[in-house]
């Protein structure tokens, strides 16, 4: 009886979080992923440069042995709850290509200069291809 509850305990964990988004934040910086995403984000920072731009570099890597057909980083830059720049960067071919334990470096230019005290960055991987835009 302790064994089955066991199990049943631990399938209903199992399974409450694979079915549930993951965020994790740094300094401000949200990173959204879901149980189907191939990719996970890695070492993600803004660097701030002299000339006051504001770049976002981190890398991706892909999670499972399944090749990365289609995808494409969403980005969205926040103050105050209100977005001041979102877009979306074209990312398949680098992760397609790439084996399973290599990291493909991503860098996005944002056009707001970063301010971790009143910005707040949301990243996230979405599968559809990428059409259009930047």
């Amino acid at each position: 009886m302790k064994h089955y509850i066991l199990t049943t305990a631990l399938a209903i964990a199992i399974t409450g979080c694979a079915t549930t988004p993951s965020t994790s934040s740094v300094n401000n910086i949200l990173i959204e992923s879901t149980r189907h995403s191939p990719v996970a984000f890695h070492n993600v920072r803004v660097e701030q440069h002299a000339n006051g731009k504001s770049i976002v570099k981190g890398d991706l890597k892909r999670i499972s042995q399944k090749p990365v057909h289609f995808g494409h980083i969403d980005y969205q830059l926040l103050k105050n709850g209100k977005t001041i720049e979102q877009g979306k960067i074209a990312y398949g071919s680098a992760i397609k290509r790439r084996l399973t334990s290599r990291h493909s470096p991503f860098s996005i230019p944002l056009t707001h200069q970063w301010s971790p005290e009143k910005q707040q960055l949301r990243l996230r991987w979405d599968q559809a291809q990428h059409s259009g835009g930047q």
